[in-house]
């Protein structure tokens, strides 16, 4: 079905971090930054159907995306490739996300975006959690039921919204994401996480 193109000024904020260290359990550090595929792709999808961003991390520095993840797009099973159009969307968008605004910037009443993106990769596990002002956006968008997306390990950005003895505006909801054998899997399987990041 043909839904149309969106042609409001309303723009997707696309939150993400300037941060690159994940430090394990053992107190070491895993060099990360947020997976292309999961950060560019749906940014793709969304300007063919006529969005508009604007890019946010809680310090206004460069957005950290792992370069290395450019790659794992180039198809399998039957899958088409499609790195070609991570890169584009990257070059497309580099001023924004080499100069993100910082989430003290935003509007707290959010006017001006219809929607929230949180992509993921294992960056998001640095620091998005600790954002206090993403998390006050965050249940104004819950209040204005403005629509919230994120993948994978994103989500632990919805932690922000906590607020203490408040219930939790996220209580109830479901999400689905990769349990914690996923990343044993992943650094043992594909290499994707260092043996360190296996250490608890």
């Amino acid at each position: 079905m043909d839904l149309g193109t969106y042609t409001g000024n309303g723009k997707i904020l696309v939150y993400g971090t300037s941060k690159w260290l994940v430090e394990t359990a053992n107190g070491k550090f895993f060099n990360t930054g947020g997976h292309t595929s999961e950060f560019l792709l749906p940014m793709y999808h969304f300007a063919r159907a006529g969005f508009k961003f604007d890019f946010v991390t809680r310090d206004g520095g460069a957005v950290a995306l792992e370069e290395w993840t450019y790659p794992l797009a180039k198809g399998s099973n039957g899958f088409p490739a499609f790195e070609n159009k991570l890169r584009e969307t990257a070059a497309k968008y580099k001023e924004g996300l080499s100069k993100p605004k910082r989430t003290t910037d935003i509007p707290k009443d959010l006017t001006g975006y219809v929607g929230i993106l949180i992509p993921g990769g294992h960056a998001p596990l640095v620091e998005e959690h600790l954002d206090v002002e993403l998390g006050a956006l965050l249940r104004k968008a819950h209040a204005m039921e403005m629509p919230i997306m994120s993948l994978c390990h994103g989500l632990t950005a919805l932690r922000s919204a906590f607020v203490m003895g408040k219930e939790f505006v996220f209580k109830g909801y479901k999400t689905k994401i990769f349990p914690d054998a996923g990343d044993l899997w992943a650094a043992s399987g594909v290499g994707y996480l260092p043996e360190i990041g296996r250490a608890s």
